[in-house]
């Protein structure tokens, strides 16, 4: 696999390692001098508590939580069903490629939560041309190409407008992700953005989609914000709750969560990823997902040799083949 950071696997060729003359990572230096001691995660940690168990809405709905149906946003909602007294409104995003055992679990995981549940369908004509201009060419700047593939942050674009767009409808002051916490460190757990933030978000999102659509789509929402506005505030809990994938899936097959059996090895929600992540490992030359898994090495999360087992070549197999002329992909673009 090449050089990689002696703690935590990071790609030496990853745009964000910047290996030192020791064979240590940017991240991990940044870590190093920056995470937090025991003392002030348990600040951070009783600071969300309060937060999830007091915060209400002017309306029925206090916190929006992104839901694809996968381990993780679905332990999210589940968790913040059990834990805090919020009426929650869990979003899902059907990109016309969601395994429909994901649709399922997501559906079996609000009930289970007492969370209304809404599913968004953007065209999937629509959805299509996404996905094949996501393939092609990159959408998106080298700062996201470190974080996931292409087609992924197409996806997630999407997926933040439209959640956003939901919490200013509701009037939910709580916006809340499943991210892990490799990809969201305790850094950005509890954040509270400025109107002026949100509308540099929102710009961030939109700016590759309309390269995609360039005359612009009645789908894809531009929530916009007054400085007088109440603005929703973004929470990552799993950067905070002690996370351990093996005991969150554990857990959720207990109340019927499935995993989907039509998606590679490293997802468990889309059909697109195996996709995104053979062409990315083909034109970077590291897994998409290298950044997210070094961050759970760094946090404890995972060991050295289940992070590279997870960063190994992935092999064109035939799903990934039929995704791939679903798209109307030439097979030029796997050389």
């Amino acid at each position: 696999m090449g050089s990689e950071c002696i703690r935590c696997t990071l790609p030496g060729v990853h745009p964000l390692a910047h290996l030192d003359a020791n064979g240590v990572c940017r991240p991990c230096h940044h870590h190093e001098r920056w995470a937090p001691t025991p003392e002030q995660r348990e600040e951070l940690v009783t600071e969300m508590r309060l937060l999830l168990n007091s915060t209400k809405g002017e309306g029925s709905i206090d916190a929006v939580v992104a839901v694809s149906g996968g381990k993780d946003s679905s332990w999210t909602l589940y968790e913040m069903a059990r834990q805090t007294p919020l009426r929650l409104l869990a979003v899902t995003i059907d990109n016309g490629f969601l395994s429909n055992q994901a649709l399922d679990n997501a559906r079996r995981i609000a009930d289970i939560a007492g969370a209304r549940h809404e599913i968004f369908a953007p065209p999937l004509n629509d959805m299509r041309r996404l996905f094949h201009a996501a393939a092609e060419t990159e959408l998106h700047p080298e700062t996201g190409q470190g974080r996931a593939s292409s087609i992924c942050n197409a996806c997630i674009a999407v997926i933040k407008l439209y959640c956003l767009h939901v919490a200013q409808r509701e009037g939910a002051p709580l916006l809340a992700w499943g991210w892990s916490p490799g990809q969201a460190p305790l850094s950005s757990a509890l954040y509270r953005p400025t109107a002026s933030m949100l509308d540099i978000f929102v710009s961030r999102q939109r700016e590759p989609l309309e390269k995609v659509f360039p005359g612009g789509t009645d789908w894809i929402f531009e929530p916009t914000f007054c400085e007088d506005d109440v603005t929703p505030r973004f929470v990552h809990p799993l950067a905070l709750w002690d996370y351990d994938e093996r005991s969150i899936v554990a857990q959720l097959e207990e109340l019927g969560w499935q995993r989907p059996q039509d998606v590679d090895s490293t997802s468990t929600n889309c059909r697109l990823n195996g996709l995104g992540v053979a062409l990315h490992q083909r034109r970077y030359g590291y897994h998409p997902y290298a950044y997210e898994l070094a961050g759970l090495v760094r946090t404890g999360s995972m060991s050295k040799r289940e992070s590279r087992q997870r960063q190994l070549p992935l092999e064109l197999n035939p799903d990934i083949m039929q995704i791939s002329k679903e798209l109307g992909l030439s097979e030029e673009i796997f050389r």
